[in-house]
């Protein structure tokens, strides 16, 4: 799959014009995620770090803290400009979903996807039980539901591993 989706033009079409009041909001107003970050601290190994759906680039800021390599991806080019302004120095470019066809070949040790498949229609999202299928030989490290602290609703996470 290549190139936006309709559910992705229409996440774009809010989030473009808006986009410093969402990055103020998730960056000056929400409490940063401590149970996404407690996560990322127990199953991340150290390395490289692909993050899509950056947003403000607030995720990005604080993996590049601890010490991850961070390249970060968002479907909103003027989200992607509000991460470079608030982040300067951190790498942030434009990736848009289904395909995320601008990431090409990089490959990292941990990818962050939080808060993005979302916005795809359903039809082009699979259900948690399908993505583990498609993860073939992946051993599931953590799998649940629960609410986000910094947003308040409810999310499901799934992290796994690659075999050696």
């Amino acid at each position: 799959m290549g190139g936006r989706s309709t559910g992705d033009s229409v996440t774009l079409a809010a989030y473009d014009p808006a986009a410093a009041s969402y990055a103020a909001e998730w960056e000056d107003e929400q409490e940063a995620p401590g149970d996404l970050y407690e996560l990322l601290s127990q199953f991340f190994t150290p390395g490289s770090v692909i993050e899509v759906g950056c947003g403000s680039g607030r995720d990005a800021a604080w993996l590049t803290s601890q010490g991850y390599a961070v390249t970060a991806f968002d479907g909103s080019a003027a989200l992607v400009g509000q991460a470079r302004e608030r982040h300067p120095g951190l790498a942030f470019a434009v990736a848009t979903l289904p395909g995320l066809t601008e990431i090409g070949r990089r490959q990292a040790a941990n990818v962050l996807c939080e808060t993005v498949l979302m916005h795809l229609p359903a039809d082009e999202i699979a259900a948690p039980p399908l993505i583990r299928g498609v993860l073939g030989g992946a051993v599931v490290l953590y799998d649940g539901e629960q609410r986000s602290t910094s947003s308040g609703k409810t999310v499901h996470r799934i992290i796994v591993r690659r075999p050696r």
